[in-house]
């Protein structure tokens, strides 16, 4: 009778065993899974990040180019105007 218990709980422990076995490699495949969309996730949110990155250089440059030809032509313009009002000066001077 006690050969039989004890294989009994032999068989028990086995099983359990397997079953924790299970578990283990259920968990470790579950992890691994995680990981990898973890990963995938991160390359693409940098990709994203760097395109918009790229994008707003472009805008920045773009408007800032937009500038820089404003200030230019407002300073002929403004050149134009003193040379003028310095001719019309002169003229009222007589010189």
């Amino acid at each position: 009778m006690a050969s039989t218990n004890e294989d009994h709980i032999l068989v028990m422990l086995g099983r359990i065993e397997g079953e924790l076995k299970g578990l283990n490699a259920l968990v470790t495949s579950t992890s691994e899974a995680t990981n990898r969309r973890i990963d995938d996730l991160k390359v693409s949110m940098n990709g994203r990040i760097d395109d918009l990155s790229r994008n707003t250089d472009q805008r920045f440059e773009s408007v800032q180019k937009q500038v820089n030809r404003r200030s230019a032509a407002v300073g002929g313009v403004g050149g134009i105007l003193v040379t003028g009002f310095a001719e019309v000066v002169k003229a009222f001077l007589g010189q």
